[in-house]
């Protein structure tokens, strides 16, 4: 994420506790274009859509490059994200039937350690 916002002390610590507490974040910033930058911005996205192979690759390349950089931080947001109903019951059954289960994630590491524990995973 300091890769897309300038280095910030304070949304580093804040997106840190917000995920300790099991919510998921979500960092809100902008970055304003210039008319001549958007125009090329424009053709190069238009010229990524239409290409035949790594059309995707392409398209991230030159949203990465015009404008998921130097972005101006607006706010954080941190959002509960509840287990879906059954959860810790399924799990159970599938612990006491011998079922080996692994937690796959993308999340920082404290939210998934939140989930985990209040998924019952793993003891507190």
């Amino acid at each position: 994420m300091t890769s897309i916002v300038a280095e910030n002390d304070w949304l580093d610590e804040e997106t840190a506790n917000m995920a300790r507490e099991g919510l998921r974040t979500l960092v809100v910033g902008r970055r304003r274009l210039s008319y001549e930058q958007y125009r090329e911005f424009s053709r190069s996205h238009q010229e990524a859509a239409l290409a035949i192979t790594g059309r995707d690759a392409n398209m991230q390349k030159v949203v990465s490059q015009y404008l998921e950089r130097d972005l101006e931080l607006l706010g954080v947001t941190g959002v509960e994200d509840k287990l879906q109903k059954d959860v810790k019951p399924s799990l159970e059954l599938l612990r006491n039937a011998g079922v080996k289960i692994w937690m796959l994630t993308g999340d920082k590491v404290e939210t998934a350690r939140c989930v985990a524990v209040s998924s019952r995973l793993v003891a507190r």
